[in-house]
């Protein structure tokens, strides 16, 4: 979606008023490693630029792949840990309602995607599976987004 789709986006919401804040939920990069971001930075401060709000407005999420996961094993099984006690608290509770209200339905089904791997990894699998089934996958579908339909299904 980057290109002329993602300059219509932005706007699309120019038009409907002043943007406060801009809250990227992860995937700038591929692997985590340094040489990925650089596309990806130009991309954020492009995009905060054309909605006129300031980097210090810019709330970025890091997605699966924008950590290098093969670096300082020990200290990723701590953060993972970590995250498995208070992660599914902090996307339920903190991050999935700052969406509601905002029509921005796939940020939702990403976070709601977040929240099955979270659920899978903890061993709620069923679980898992049945947000995936019932709500993350139906609405990629109902937004056309076949790519993130397709990466998503292909992980499970």
């Amino acid at each position: 979606m980057i290109g002329p789709e993602w300059d219509r986006n932005l706007e699309e919401l120019r038009q409907d008023g002043e943007v406060d804040l801009v809250v990227f939920t992860g995937d700038l990069a591929d692997w985590g490693h340094e040489t990925d971001y650089a596309m990806g930075v130009a991309f954020l401060r492009r995009t905060c630029e054309a909605l006129s709000v300031p980097l210090e407005r810019l709330f970025l999420v890091p997605g699966n792949h924008d950590v290098a996961r093969n670096v300082n094993a020990r200290a990723w099984k701590t953060v993972r840990e970590r995250f498995d006690k208070g992660g599914l608290r902090l996307l339920r509770e903190e991050v999935l309602p700052c969406f509601d209200g905002l029509g921005v339905a796939r940020e939702r089904a990403v976070t709601k995607g977040k929240i099955v791997d979270v659920l899978v990894m903890r061993g709620e699998v069923d679980e898992g599976l049945r947000l995936l089934r019932e709500e993350v996958l139906p609405c990629f579908d109902r937004l056309g987004a076949v790519r993130e339909r397709a990466v998503t299904s292909a992980s499970y």
